[in-house]
């Protein structure tokens, strides 16, 4: 699966990792209305949009059900200003392969697959780290599904924190 295929969610990157791929995938267009240039992409690179092997939706009402009908996340981000995407498919078990970058460790409490950095133009790692993900699916599923425990504590903690902060602020006056 992949969500929002424009530039800064790596946009660049999807186009060969799919051409050099024979994984389905299912993008999410978001709320940019970007897909149709995606697809126009594809066209453009590979004289194809791949449609047996690219599924362009639009919209949907239901992003669990969106997050439960994939395999794994591939999120090629440049930039993130939290990774909520990342956070949302492991809160459902899904692995995530995505770049190493502060917010979105902070999002995944380090339990995606991580490409490095200075990798990140590197479309061979990308490849690997999708490779590595449906080779191995029980380790992933079982790294996602403990991330999914961990992320659930976390919230548990700071929505105590919150309500205790909110007390404190009723209490001063």
């Amino acid at each position: 699966g992949i969500v929002n295929p424009i530039w800064k969610k790596g946009a660049e990157v999807m186009p060969p990792v799919i051409a050099q791929t024979s994984y389905k995938f299912r993008i999410l267009e978001g709320g940019h209305q970007h897909g149709e240039q995606f697809l126009q992409s594809l066209q453009s690179h590979y004289q194809t949009t791949f449609p047996d092997r690219v599924e362009m939706i639009h919209y949907v009402e239901d992003i669990v059900g969106f997050f439960d009908s994939i395999d794994a996340l591939f999120m090629p981000s440049t930039i993130e200003g939290y990774g909520q995407v990342a956070h949302e498919a492991l809160m459902r078990g899904i692995p995530v392969l995505t770049k190493r970058f502060p917010t979105i460790e902070e999002a995944t409490m380090g339990h995606a697959l991580f490409v490095e950095p200075e990798q990140y133009e590197d479309r061979s790692k990308w490849r690997e780290g999708l490779d590595t993900i449906f080779k191995n699916q029980e380790y992933w599923k079982a790294i996602s599904d403990t991330a999914a425990l961990a992320l659930k504590d976390r919230q548990e903690e700071e929505t105590e924190k919150f309500v205790e902060f909110l007390k404190n602020l009723t209490e001063e006056e």
